[in-house]
């Protein structure tokens, strides 16, 4: 528990947040819009300077994605295999 602890006042310090209140609603803020943006069949990454894509994993997100697929495929006759294929991710631009 304490190592739990020395983690979040660890994060409260990097953030520059003002009490472990602002992060907590900060980090709720976060996984809702990931949430979200997943139930939409997004998929939420990072890209380094070498444009590589790194995909967040978490379990929640794979749970919404089970479950839109699955809706999907009883609302509008979609197979799975069909659900399955990966997103096609676009190049942003860079400034």
């Amino acid at each position: 528990k304490q190592s739990m602890l020395d983690e979040i006042t660890s994060l409260v310090e990097m953030g520059g947040f003002s009490s472990k209140k602002e992060f907590v609603n900060n980090a709720i803020s976060l996984l809702r819009w990931a949430m979200l943006q997943r139930k939409a069949g997004n998929i939420i990454a990072s890209i380094d300077d070498q444009e590589r894509i790194r995909e967040l994993e978490m379990p929640c997100l794979t749970h919404i994605a089970v479950q839109e697929k699955q809706q999907m495929q009883r609302e509008g006759g979609v197979s799975l295999e069909q659900l399955d294929r990966p997103p096609q991710i676009k190049a942003i631009g860079r400034p």
